[in-house]
């Protein structure tokens, strides 16, 4: 007796698998069943035995009993098999599958060849039986609560039957099942009820969403439903036309994204914004209503709604974010005088829109918001823009003027490139353009930058490049870092009496440069290799008949082989740009600006001064810094005293309650390399840097109204900082 109880129990231990999820398995009726640690029976289909896994592989009927005994036990008792999981593999040729009510959980049998199967009463969700290519009818029974994505690909499936019980069905529970032609709900069930294939709950106040395969052209949301989930009609490519008669504030987002044989929808008047992605995609959109009351225009709201060709956006509409309406190709649009901000690619690629009148509140132009508008014929800024974008407006190629004299910030590369120009001034409210920010104009000949004391800084970049075919240009500031190299048509070249130094000009590759006009009494800087051999030895220079002997004895304006004079022209009025009275605090900086008339006026440096050194002082190029609270006047004056002019200067701290104008904020140095100092925030304001992802970087707070950033460790790019509910750009190099 003690061999045999000795042979079962190593009999046992020889079926042991190596790791603890089953203590032991057998094999009855064909079905391979595991007992676990907590003496539970289930279904299985493979066991480790040594090093090696063995398959048990099932096909054609299969009954899995209600309960069943473990014959290496001497007194073995029924347990119920309460659970399946098997390998999809091992399960895939079974053809008919029979399960006891004593089942709870089902895994593994997705895509096996069942045609039927009847699910016991005992699960509360369905199985996964998505790419079962036989399965063609599901009757769930009312103990099931959820139907999950448990039917994909089943491309012989027709119909399924929701039970009583079920209260939540996933979105995506059938897709690609293609041959699906109906869902039912039973009568019994009070959670949902479906409506020309669209489920709902019961009462029909909330609109879950439509079945994909839904062939209904025409539907038509009844007034008791209060809200479109999310993403509702994604991909129903059988609906042409939807009206929405509810009392509904807001939509889902990607409410009909999408649907690409989508004609017409109209939305009802109570809706107050345009959801994220609600149109993305529907390219055969041709009508829609905004109703008045809408205020916002979100994310990739119309994105390529290639068909729509007309738009009326109402009047409250205050803002359009980014790739709204991107690619719309034909839609032409009036942009509201309410909207206060415009994201961007809004309207990149909207080719056939014709005219844009950007409204005061619009303050800056993100990257890419009107890219490849080749159609665009009229451009109207009402307001004051400080900032355009990368891409902002580029190959807008029907564009045949650019009028920049609202523009008063930063330009970004790329900017208005590929415009159909034939000239272009770049005005002194233009205080820093980006790499190549107003380049690519083929068509360009003449350029004129106007005259003012305001440096236009560059970066990393070459103004006009590409610009293959400009032949005149003027130069009337002092440029930082903003050569004019390879401009091959470029026959004629004046500097302005503003340019004090041309010595970053690498002007040697301008092989045609002939004529080089110089408005100032006083040589500017340069360097014997701004010009090349060709254009000294061939090429003629102008100077006023005043500074004739002054630029024959200053190099390298004396290699001049040939020095032709013009009368002087005399400065009339000397006038500071925008105010003759500012407000700074202590500790801030800011660059004051001033014009001569008229313009092309002969005259040497200006000088600066400062009344009250103590509370201001001012540089040679107009930078004035405040020391502390007072008052200064800061006078400009030509070299000769002719003329001059005095901007008045209040330097004292604001009070927090009465908050601080957006104005007064400094940054710098901008761009930065190490440490960014920003002067003029209220104090105690929290400082925000963000990356152009939006991503958080940097946060301080600003004791006192002033922080310093520490950008040594930030990666060379622009960013964003939040200062005061505004946003500013900080560019890292």
């Amino acid at each position: 007796m003690k061999k045999v109880v000795g042979l079962l129990v190593f009999a046992v231990m020889a079926l042991l698998p190596s790791y603890a999820q089953y203590r032991v398995t057998f094999v009855s009726n064909g079905v391979l069943y595991g007992l676990n640690t907590d003496d539970e029976v289930w279904v299985i289909s493979q066991y480790p035995n040594g090093h090696e896994t063995v398959h048990h592989v099932y096909s054609g009927d299969v009954v899995i009993a209600d309960s069943v005994v473990n014959p290496y036990e001497f007194y073995g008792k029924n347990r119920p098999v309460i659970g399946l999981k098997v390998s999809k593999y091992d399960f895939s040729g079974v053809t008919s599958l029979t399960l006891p009510n004593t089942i709870r959980t089902v895994e593994g049998i997705e895509g096996c060849a069942i045609e039927t199967i009847d699910l016991p009463a005992s699960l509360t969700e369905v199985p996964n039986l998505s790419g079962c290519p036989n399965l063609k009818e599901l009757i769930l029974p009312p103990t099931i609560r959820k139907v999950g994505v448990c039917l994909n690909d089943c491309p012989s499936l027709t119909h399924v039957h929701l039970g009583a019980g079920v209260y939540q069905v996933d979105r995506h529970a059938f897709d690609g099942s293609d041959a699906l032609e109906s869902v039912t709900v039973d009568e019994a069930n009070t959670a949902l009820t479906i409506v020309d294939n669209v489920l709902y709950d019961k009462s029909m106040t909330y609109l879950d969403f439509c079945f994909p395969w839904n062939k209904e052209k025409v539907i038509d949301i009844p007034s008791t439903v209060a809200y479109i989930d999310s993403e509702a009609f994604r991909n129903c490519e059988g609906v042409e036309e939807i009206t929405i008669r509810g009392d509904i504030n807001a939509l889902g987002s990607g409410v009909f994204r999408d649907c690409v044989n989508l004609r017409k929808v109209s939305l009802p008047e109570s809706l107050t914004a345009i959801s994220p992605y609600t149109f993305l995609g529907c390219c055969n959109l041709e009508e829609v209503n905004i109703p008045s009351s809408v205020g916002s225009i979100s994310v990739c709201a119309f994105e390529n709604c290639a068909s729509l060709t007309r738009l009326e956006l109402p009047d409250r509409l205050t803002e359009i974010l980014a790739r709204a309406f991107l690619g719309c190709e034909n839609l032409d649009v009036d942009i509201p005088q309410s909207v206060q901000s415009i994201g961007w690619s809004a309207f990149a690629n909207c080719k056939k829109l014709s005219k844009v009148v950007l409204p005061e509140s619009i303050e800056e132009i993100g990257d890419s918001t009107f890219y490849n508008c080749s159609g665009l014929l009229e451009l109207t800024v009402k307001g004051k823009i400080s900032s355009v974008g990368e891409y902002a407006f580029a190959y807008c190629s029907s564009m045949k003027e650019l009028n920049l004299e609202n523009f008063v910030g930063d330009i970004e590369r790329y900017a208005f490139a590929g415009w159909n120009l034939d000239s272009l001034e770049i005005p002194e409210s233009i205080s820093r353009y980006q790499s190549s920010a107003l380049s690519l104009y083929d068509s360009l000949t003449v350029a004129k930058i106007e005259d003012t004391n305001k440096t236009l800084d560059a970066d990393n970049g070459k103004l006009f490049f590409g610009c293959n075919n400009l032949r005149s240009l003027y130069v009337g500031r002092p440029t930082s870092s903003g050569g004019f190299i390879e401009l091959p048509a470029l026959t004629d070249l004046t500097f302005g009496s503003f340019a004090y130094d041309v010595s970053d000009m690498a002007l040697s590759e301008c092989g045609n440069l002939k004529t080089i006009t110089c408005m100032s009494t006083t040589p500017p800087e340069a360097q014997t290799i701004t010009f090349s051999e060709t254009t000294l030895s061939d090429g003629v220079l102008r100077v006023p008949a005043s500074a004739e002997e002054a630029y024959r004895n200053t190099s390298p304006w004396s290699a001049f082989e040939v020095i032709e004079t013009f009368p002087d022209v005399v400065p009339a009025e000397l006038t500071f740009n925008g105010t003759d009275s500012v407000e700074m605090r202590p500790s801030t900086y800011l660059s004051l600006s001033v014009a001569v008339y008229p313009e092309q006026a002969s005259f040497s440096r200006l000088t600066w001064e400062s009344s009250n050194e103590e509370v201001a002082t001012v540089n040679e190029d107009g930078m004035v810094r405040a020391n502390k609270e007072g008052e200064t006047d800061i006078t400009v004056s030509t070299s000769d005293g002719a003329l001059s002019a005095t901007c008045h200067v209040s330097v004292r701290y604001v009070d927090a309650v009465e908050g601080v104008s957006t104005e007064q904020i400094v940054f710098y140095p901008n761009p930065v390399s190490d440490l960014l100092h920003i002067e003029g925030a209220v104090p105690e304001a929290t400082v925000t840097l963000y990356d152009m992802t939006g991503r958080l970087v940097l946060s301080a707070r600003a004791y006192e109204g002033v922080v310093t950033l520490d950008m040594s460790g930030v990666k060379q790019g622009v960013y964003l900082c939040r200062v005061h509910d505004k946003t500013y750009k900080i560019v890292k190099q």
